[in-house]
């Protein structure tokens, strides 16, 4: 959004090249903030490398920690580069240029044994339309979210944990009621996701429906109050 970028999660550190590919192709130089949702490997690989590539404003991270090697390289990243860093609470919001981010979990000072259940969720707000993020939350933090009395109708949805049925469920389904449902999936995956009763139940909900593993990159785009969802071929933009 004009001089305005951010970036939700990094995937594994074997994706950095792709991911900084990405951000020169749409000539981001610096980042506003970068949100890391929850600490696991397939979505704070590259963040290290990328803080030492980029100018990054501010980092969002949950208030839940891990021992593994990535996570560790991650916090040292943020130390050596100074990047102030801050657990969101639900509610709290933040300006991205014109857009605004409504953070919707997880829960202030509670911590959870699933790190999937501490994903930072929020809905993005720009011009009307609205995206909602979620991590890899699970449908008891999704029931977390309804009780709190969020409004989470949206345009655009990123489906919760790669499509598993331990999330998307039938009443936060309907309480979102997408447009459009994008799924972050690989092919073959190991946990057989997504899950076709999880890809049906978006289908029924009216969602139209896009996977990263057969669509390759989706790119969401505002126009006015107007968006428009379709697969991406940065090829072609050359």
């Amino acid at each position: 959004q004009g001089e305005h970028a951010m970036l939700v999660d990094t995937a594994t550190a074997d994706r950095y090249d792709t991911i900084a590919g990405y951000l020169d192709l749409f000539g981001v130089t610096a980042l506003d903030a970068l949100v890391l949702t929850h600490p696991h490997a397939d979505h704070i690989g590259s963040a290290a490398a990328l803080m030492a590539d980029y100018s990054v404003g501010q980092v969002f991270l949950p208030d839940a920690v891990t021992t593994t090697a990535t996570f560790e390289r991650t916090l040292d990243a943020m130390l050596e580069y100074e990047i102030p860093a801050a657990a969101p609470s639900p509610g709290e919001t933040y300006a991205l240029g014109e857009a605004v981010l409504t953070f919707l979990s997880p829960p202030s000072g509670e911590s959870f044994s699933d790190l999937n259940d501490n994903s930072i969720a929020f809905i993005l707000d720009y011009n009307g339309v609205g995206m909602l993020f979620t991590g890899d939350m699970g449908s008891g933090m999704e029931q977390r979210i309804l009780d709190g009395g969020f409004d989470v109708r949206c345009d655009l949805i990123k489906v919760p944990h790669h499509g598993s049925r331990t999330a998307s469920s039938e009443a936060f389904v309907e309480a979102v009621s997408p447009s459009w449902a994008i799924f972050s999936t690989e092919e073959d995956s190991s946990d057989g996701l997504p899950k076709q009763e999880i890809v049906d139940r978006y289908a029924a909900a009216g969602a139209a429906l896009y996977f990263t593993h057969i669509d390759g990159s989706i790119l969401a785009e505002v126009t006015g109050s107007a968006l428009r969802v379709s697969p991406f071929d940065p090829a072609l933009v050359y």
